[in-house]
């Protein structure tokens, strides 16, 4: 009887083993690519704005549908998870010199679910090129944007804020730096 006994742990023993095992040699064959996702806000502030206000308003989103991105939509159902690497806002294009993002000025990434945003600190320069890490990798605003990505759906990107000038055009490219792990097996 405690043979019998013994013989059904074992085999319970070899069975898990060789269960988890399975799992372990899957993750051999799983590969990383780097994939950047972005959007940009267009933002326009009209030169009727009212003269004496020192900053302008503004309001701009942006859709961005992960259908546009061919690896993500190849490795679809397989991706086990997207890590976040970094999220920048980079000045694209200005039309105007002096222009100033007023601190408090926002950028936001949502889906239906989630939302991550960011304010400013400090007034931002807008110059051609410049560009603005927002936030720290691993911190719980990277954390949202991980699990809206890892939906694989369309989400928003938002801009909202305050401005110097008026009469101006600006493109704010607001850029996702990723990690995507999947198994093709």
């Amino acid at each position: 009887m405690v043979m019998k006994n013994l013989m059904k742990i074992g085999f319970l023993l070899a069975l898990v083993v060789s269960i988890s095992s399975c799992e372990k040699v899957k993750g051999l064959f799983d590969i990383d690519f780097d994939t950047t996702f972005k959007g940009d806000l267009e933002i326009e502030i009209p030169e009727s704005e009212l003269k004496s206000a020192e900053f302008h308003e503004f309001h701009s989103t942006v859709e961005v549908k992960i259908e546009d991105y061919d690896d993500i939509v190849e490795y679809g159902e397989n991706i086990r998870e997207i890590n976040v690497d970094s999220i920048l806002a980079t000045v694209k294009d200005v039309n105007k010199d002096d222009v100033v993002f007023s601190k408090g000025t926002t950028f936001s990434i949502y889906d239906k679910e989630d939302k991550a945003t960011w304010e400013l600190e400090n007034d931002w320069d807008i110059v051609v090129g410049t560009k603005l890490t927002l936030g720290d990798i691993g911190n719980e605003k990277y954390n949202t944007v991980k699990r809206i990505l890892e939906k694989q759906k369309t989400f928003t990107i938002s801009g909202d804020g305050y401005c110097t000038e008026k009469g101006v055009s600006i493109t704010i490219r607001l850029i996702i730096g990723t990690t995507v792990v999947a198994n093709p097996l």
